[in-house]
């Protein structure tokens, strides 16, 4: 069992306003006794959210949820902010769904100056070269120059993360052609203010290398735009010209076209794309044996 602290205790004095408590747990007796037992120790209101568990992540260990308030709902709904001061946890379903509540709430604390950013908020997240793609100095200066656009015409901010694959020279041709407009690059220094990126956003820009850096920006619910990169050499990778499709039919992603877009979606209903994929795969391998 364990209590995340999500900012500094707060002290039940008459007239304050009392923390907000969550519960989390798995509708087992035994977790759940623990857990209500302890929030109700501390002296403060809580609510209580029984986790179930989606698939394909019940399915999977805890550890391998990379997007784990996607992998749980509640009665009410999805896990979803206003975040609340203390997550009370037990059992090992509730921890990774806890953790990275603690990760977005945090974010939002350590990094208070992006509220007052002009709005709307365009975060930013560069990638690099990898096995599938290329990113070259020339196509990061258009990328650059089309924040910039985007920025002069319409207003608001943009908030910027490169990666160790953008390279040095990378960022500071950022920093060169976004000087002079609202636009945070960070540094690779200090407190990593990626989920706060994420956070603070209106709209993301994603570039298309990296698999993880869109679903952690899907996983925000907000417009995900991808920038398209050069394929290397030999055509790119299949894996992720499927992934690219299935963000795209889904509606949750399009392609940046040099305007920033507004659309909602639902998350993925992940069974139903892990069912389409193995009928996919499985017909594909009859039809092997079948010809061979």
């Amino acid at each position: 069992m364990a209590a995340l602290r999500l900012r500094d205790p707060v002290t039940a004095v008459p007239g304050e306003t009392a923390p907000v408590v969550w519960v989390l747990h798995d509708g087992k007796p035994g977790m759940a006794s623990q857990a209500l037992g302890l929030a109700e120790a501390t002296g403060f209101p809580f609510i209580e959210r029984q986790l179930s568990i989606r698939a394909p992540w019940a399915w999977l260990p805890p550890q391998f949820w990379l997007e784990a308030l996607r992998a749980v709902s509640t009665e009410a709904g999805p896990l979803q902010p206003p975040w609340p001061d203390l997550v009370i946890g037990c059992g090992r379903l509730s921890a990774m769904p806890a953790l990275a509540i603690r990760r977005l709430a945090e974010a939002r604390r350590r990094f208070p100056r992006f509220a007052g950013l002009p709005r709307p908020i365009l975060g930013v997240l560069i990638g690099g070269a990898n096995r599938s793609y290329r990113l070259s100095l020339d196509r990061l200066a258009a990328i650059a120059e089309a924040i910039a656009g985007v920025l002069r015409a319409g207003g608001g901010s943009a908030l910027v993360t490169p990666s160790r694959r953008t390279g040095a020279a990378g960022v500071a041709l950022l920093r060169e052609r976004l000087a002079g407009l609202p636009a945070e690059i960070w540094d690779g220094s200090g407190d990593n203010p990626y989920y706060a990126y994420l956070a603070a956003a209106d709209a993301l820009l994603v570039t298309a290398d990296s698999v993880s850096m869109i679903s952690e920006a899907a996983a925000t619910g907000k417009p995900v735009h991808i920038l398209e990169l050069a394929k290397n050499r030999w055509g790119g990778d299949g894996k992720f010209a499927r992934f690219h499709a299935t963000m795209r039919e889904a509606g949750i992603t399009r392609p940046f076209t040099g305007e920033i877009e507004s659309w909602s979606y639902s998350p993925l209903d992940d069974t139903a794309r892990a069912g389409k994929l193995l009928r996919g795969q499985v017909l594909a391998r009859l039809a092997q044996r079948r010809y061979a």
